[in-house]
């Protein structure tokens, strides 16, 4: 007989983890592999999901397991690394504009409250800032000072409860309704 999709999923996926200190550890393998076989882009993209997980859950990596947001800095860099010959940029250059990006949207998440986003984005670019040396301008937000700003803000507060809203009342009414226009 046919084998169904489902069947093949099955086969091919990895099993679902669902204790968050296993998908952090199978996050941070399958990221290594990935950087390994050279892709960059994929490596970066589960360094990063292992490092919002990781912060979501206060989870530390295994003795001996790199950080997430250490894996995604590197990572940035080797893919900058490959860029060089194609742009005719110095990996300094790629470094610098790369460390902006990551600024420009920490910066933005801190304003719209994201603030685990906008600490995980800052701490990215401030270890590649770190591992190439960048020096900042004087005047210009470092990774730093976004850190601290963001961990200084306070935590934020919950919405208070709902009070309770009238609409429940309304399908009771809508058979009363119909007769009356019938």
């Amino acid at each position: 007989g046919e084998t169904s999709p489902q069947d093949l999923l099955a086969r091919i996926q990895v099993p679902a983890v669902d204790d968050a200190p296993s998908k952090l550890a199978q996050l941070i393998k399958q990221a290594q592999a990935a950087g390994t076989a050279g892709q960059f882009a994929e490596a970066i993209n589960l360094a990063a999901q292992a490092d919002r997980l990781a912060r979501k859950n206060n989870l530390v990596p295994a003795a001996g397991t790199p950080r997430p947001a250490q894996m995604v800095a590197v990572l940035e860099i080797k893919l900058l690394d490959q860029s060089t010959g194609k742009t005719g940029k110095s990996l300094a250059e790629l470094v610098q504009t790369r460390v902006n990006d990551y600024m420009v949207v920490a910066a933005k998440q801190e304003a719209a409250g994201r603030l685990s986003e906008a600490l995980r984005l800052a701490s990215v670019a401030g270890l590649m800032a770190q591992s190439t040396q960048l020096v900042f301008p004087t005047g210009t937000l470092t990774p730093e000072a976004l850190i601290a700003r963001v961990a200084a803000a306070p935590a934020p507060q919950p919405l208070p409860p709902k009070a309770p809203s009238r609409t429940g009342h309304a399908p009771s009414r809508v058979p009363e309704g119909r007769a009356t226009c019938e």
